[in-house]
């Protein structure tokens, strides 16, 4: 993995830089947080985050709001705001 300038989607924030997978994909390396996002935001802030430029998400099963990341994520997919290939969403094991 190298780290580089990400790509060039004018709407990331400024300064993101991305690694470079295996696969030729670029990660953007700064995450959006979802700890504590309240279920009753939590949909409308990752709608709201994809919209400043954020296109990687992180989470855990702990967190107790993946039903609501789904919901601002099918959102934004079905906006046409981004397509899914252009979102990554990690999560942690216990």
């Amino acid at each position: 993995m190298v780290e580089q300038s990400c790509y060039s989607d004018a709407n990331l924030p400024a300064g993101q830089t991305c690694l470079t997978l295996r696969s030729g994909r670029k990660m953007p390396q700064g995450g959006f947080g979802l700890w504590k996002l309240p279920n009753d935001v939590c949909a409308q802030t990752v709608v709201d985050a994809v919209e400043a430029g954020y296109r990687c998400f992180d989470g855990a099963a702990d967190y107790g709001n993946e039903k609501e990341v789904g919901e601002g994520i099918k959102r934004v997919l079905d906006a046409g705001t981004v397509k899914r290939e252009d979102l990554f969403i990690v999560s942690k094991l216990w």
